[in-house]
């Protein structure tokens, strides 16, 4: 499925209210994907939660999350994610695209 659909697929289904909401549409949405070697999830720091980030690895998905250090506790997202090249890319490409929105 294509960037964009999975865009608009998001935004059909999403319940509006709650950051918690938000993570566990998309968590619904990563658990249809068919099964392929390799997937990825691009997103910002509201979802750098440790629920979130073990549920994607759980669903065999890397969580190419954006780092939210002033959490307490810290960031969910580990030098297993952030030690590989594919991470970085990941974060330039999601800056690029939020800034198509403003």
């Amino acid at each position: 499925m294509a960037i964009l659909g999975l865009f608009c697929s998001f935004l059909h289904r999403f319940i509006w209210g709650s950051p918690a909401a938000e993570r566990e549409t998309a968590l619904d949405m990563l658990a249809e994907l068919p099964d392929s070697k390799v997937k990825t999830v691009g997103a910002d720091k509201g979802y750098d939660t440790r629920g979130f980030v073990e549920s994607c690895r759980g669903l065999g998905v890397t969580p190419h999350v954006a780092q939210n250090n002033k959490r307490p506790g810290g960031s969910a997202i580990d030098g297993r994610t952030t030690r590989h090249t594919g991470y970085q890319a990941s974060m330039k490409v999601r800056k690029r695209i939020e800034e198509g929105f403003g």
